[in-house]
């Protein structure tokens, strides 16, 4: 693609404004260095509604390793990314009033339990930060007597 053709296809209106820069400067360094590319970005349909789309380019080589031609598929994928915009909008509504509660919340999940979530008010109460408290053991912020018999539980 030319640079003019690039200006073009720049200004045509079927990229949505916000992620144009990123699918171009993008789009520009896989021409530059012939590496594939993945990318989810919004394009305009016929009726002027954009939906988000998942971009897979690959360059196709002659036997000498030059790009000769690029491939590309597009993957409607608008249905599950407003469904993932959804649940992030859900999560963090729930994070609001677990914060607000008057209790101490924890969230441990996984095969190991691991620490996924604690609410402010335990980690006002731990003096700690969300991270360092993932990064604590299990048992290490309850009573050593406590210990044993809290166990039982997470087993």
């Amino acid at each position: 693609m030319t640079l003019e053709e690039m200006k073009d296809w720049r200004n045509n209106g079927n990229i949505h404004p916000d992620d144009l820069d990123r699918v171009a400067a993008c789009w520009t360094h896989s021409l530059a260095t012939g590496h594939p590319y993945d990318d989810v970005h919004r394009y305009r349909r016929y009726d002027g509604e954009f939906r988000w789309f998942r971009s897979y380019g690959r360059p196709w080589r002659d036997g000498e390793g030059r790009v000769i031609r690029w491939y590309v598929l597009l993957t409607d994928i608008d249905e599950s990314q407003k469904a993932k915009e959804r649940l992030e909008e859900q999560e963090k509504e729930l994070r609001q009033m677990l914060d607000l509660t008057p209790q101490l919340v924890s969230v441990n999940g996984g095969p190991n339990q691991e620490r996924l979530y604690a609410n402010r008010g335990l980690l006002e109460y731990l003096g700690t930060t969300l991270e360092e408290w993932r990064q604590r053991s299990a048992g290490s912020d309850a009573h050593p007597d406590d210990v044993k018999r809290l166990s039982a539980y997470i087993a």
